[in-house]
């Protein structure tokens, strides 16, 4: 593997350990109600998707603007209609737990996403103008 891709694995990997402490510390903090227990399901979730994303960010950069710029819409609409999908799918087929899911996803999502967006920024935002198109 590439320097710059285990370093990314590397952060990510400390996001979700540092994401992990928080949900636990605050899990005896907040009414039971508000609590996911298998919260650890979910970080490995977002864990994967965010990797692929990121893999898949690199090899659309590597191709040029266009094909970056379309990737990037792409599979965030893609990614969007998914985790929308999913939490219908749960709140239909598990309605005891949905509103700690629904928390705890949404924390990650944006929490994630955050993580993504301004990893993406520094690495891919910075030399446009040093791409061919």
């Amino acid at each position: 593997m590439q320097p710059k891709v285990l370093s990314f694995i590397l952060k990510l990997f400390l996001l979700t350990v540092v994401t992990g402490a928080v949900i636990y510390s605050f899990k005896d903090k907040i009414p039971a109600q508000f609590v996911y227990e298998p919260f650890i399901g979910l970080l490995a979730f977002f864990f994967i998707v965010t990797l692929l994303l990121h893999m898949g960010y690199e090899k659309s950069f590597a191709k040029g603007n266009k094909y970056f710029v379309r990737f990037f819409m792409m599979a965030s609409g893609i990614k969007l209609f998914g985790f929308m999908t999913i939490l219908l799918l749960f709140a239909f087929l598990n309605k005891e737990h949905i509103v700690g899911f629904s928390i705890h996803f949404l924390f990650l999502y944006f929490v994630y996403t955050a993580f993504e967006l301004t990893i993406s920024f520094k690495k891919f935002g910075a030399n446009t103008s040093s791409i061919q198109q």
